[in-house]
């Protein structure tokens, strides 16, 4: 399973960064970005599988698939963004991390623009 290679890789990717952070830093930050993009690249592999398995039956259900979209786009742009903000940490850098957070909240609310004007749409509709 996938899954259980991924892990391992997590695992044995944590204790020889550690095992190198004693004689260089810089190298163990490069190494941590490895590390994550590696399992990043991975991860696409399962998302499009759900993608693939809930898009069906998210038309069947007769909901738009737009919104769909938006979930998941919010969906990755937090996960991006904690991934990001973690690495700006581990650098010891939180203002960065602090900016990286900002950006992500204000990214998730531009793609949720749609739902607040489906929502207004909605909510005018009702009062007429």
């Amino acid at each position: 399973m996938r899954i259980t290679a991924i892990i391992t890789f997590c695992i044995a990717a944590a204790v020889i960064l550690k095992m190198i952070e004693r004689d260089s830093s810089e190298i163990k930050l490069l190494g941590v970005l490895f590390a994550v993009s590696a399992v990043l690249y991975f991860a696409a592999g399962y998302a499009l599988d759900i993608i693939d398995t809930f898009a069906p039956l998210i038309d069947d259900a007769g909901i738009d698939s737009e919104y769909f979209e938006i979930l998941l786009k919010a969906l990755g742009i937090a996960y991006l963004t904690s991934l990001a903000e973690e690495y700006c940490r581990q650098c010891g850098e939180g203002a960065i991390a602090a900016q990286a957070d900002l950006i992500g909240r204000l990214g998730i609310i531009s793609v949720s623009l749609p739902l607040f004007s489906a929502a207004a749409d909605l909510v005018g509709s009702m009062l007429s």
